[in-house]
């Protein structure tokens, strides 16, 4: 939710699907599950789609050359993407607090990307796959208790029921941000339906509260 890539990202796990020589009657039903399952690390992503479950690969596809091919198209992605909507009014709102990026992204690519576009700095660290998002914030966690905080109030904004469960997982309190998700009807549902608040966007959020520090630590996803 720091660059506005997730459409771009759905766009591209189906289009490398299909230059790989997937039928459309695979393509379609696996675009579907990725965007209702956006969030999920890439690997898993392409292992889903080499199971066969959305139908059998193509002959002398892997997942190592889709991964390669993905990854290229995520480079392009991020060099031009532009920032979400209120995500530096977000950043300097919480100038204070520590910020972590939880991200299903690959990790040595986003922290690559975010660097190279003057955006790292803004971070206290940024996490990425091929771990899972649960497994990212016990990094997160185990960070804060290097810096002597054991029991930290986390607030952790997320735009996937990736990001939802694992804040779940781990007890923390939890912001659904629509406009970032690549299925925003299925967040807000789960948002209602374990009592979290949904918002629009960081405008929005920003808009309807007291935006001073709310805890010893922040996280964004970035999937």
């Amino acid at each position: 939710m720091i660059l506005d890539t997730n459409h771009a990202k759905t766009k591209a796990f189906a289009a490398i699907a299909a230059s790989a020589g997937f039928n459309e009657s695979v393509v379609a039903p696996f675009a579907v599950w990725q965007s209702q399952n956006f969030g999920v690390s890439r690997y898993r992503v392409f292992a889903a789609l080499m199971s066969g479950q959305f139908g059998a690969p193509p002959v002398g596809v892997d997942q190592a050359s889709l991964l390669v091919d993905y990854g290229r198209a995520v480079d392009d992605i991020y060099a031009t993407a532009p920032l979400t909507s209120g995500i530096e009014e977000f950043i300097e709102a919480f100038s204070q607090t520590r910020m972590f990026v939880v991200s299903g992204s690959e990790q040595s690519q986003l922290r690559r990307a975010l660097r190279d576009r003057k955006f790292a700095d803004w971070f206290t660290e940024i996490y990425g796959s091929p771990s899972s998002k649960s497994e990212l914030l016990d990094h997160v966690l185990n960070h804060l208790a290097d810096v002597g905080l054991d029991q930290p109030k986390i607030l952790y904004f997320g735009d996937a029921l990736a990001d939802l469960e694992a804040a779940r997982t781990h007890g923390f309190s939890f912001v659904g941000l629509r406009k970032y998700s690549a299925s925003p009807q299925l967040l807000e549902d789960a948002c209602v339906k374990f009592g979290f608040p949904c918002f629009e966007s960081f405008v929005d959020y920003l808009s309807r509260n007291n935006v001073a520090p709310l805890g010893d630590a922040q996280m964004t996803s970035h999937d």
